[in-house]
């Protein structure tokens, strides 16, 4: 089997918020909110075309980690750390009122992604959920927390 990398994360995060958002998903009122993942060739276009279209975004942003395993082993323990930020712009977004204002969004999707099981990595927790002052939308942020051991390259 192939070591997990940090693409896994990332694709195992979006696809469970995608699948969720699907009609027959465990989250539909998501259903329309644009998923990004924060490699896309030209962000901040996407982002702002995304919002002004939709009125939701939710971006999932790349891993960072840090080694926490003793000088003495082999093997890498890396402590990582993403976020999935979700921006909304309720003039846009909440033109349907059933749709969950950007703080429940943040809610729902703690419930979807803490504890969720990504081969090759430690459930995942969601640790913190920050609100991000911002004149023109709303804007929260989850901190997510998981761990991987990798071994050395031969």
């Amino acid at each position: 089997m192939d070591m997990a990398t940090l693409n896994d994360l990332t694709q195992g995060i979006y696809h469970r918020i995608t699948a969720a958002q699907q009609a027959s998903g465990s989250a539909p009122q998501l259903n329309g909110a644009s998923v990004l993942v924060e490699d896309a060739h030209d962000l901040t276009a996407e982002i702002d075309q995304a919002i002004a279209r939709i009125g939701l975004l939710i971006l999932i942003g790349e891993p960072v980690f840090e080694q926490t395993a003793s000088e003495f082993s082999p093997t890498a323990t890396l402590k990582i750390n993403t976020a999935v930020a979700i921006g909304e712009l309720p003039v846009v977004w909440r033109t349907n009122a059933a749709r969950p204002k950007a703080r429940d969004v943040a809610l729902l999707l703690t419930q979807l992604l803490h504890h969720l099981k990504i081969p090759g990595f430690a459930n995942l927790r969601v640790t913190h959920c920050h609100f991000v002052p911002d004149k023109k939308r709303q804007l929260f942020e989850l901190s997510l927390e998981t761990v991987m051991n990798v071994g050395p390259l031969a």
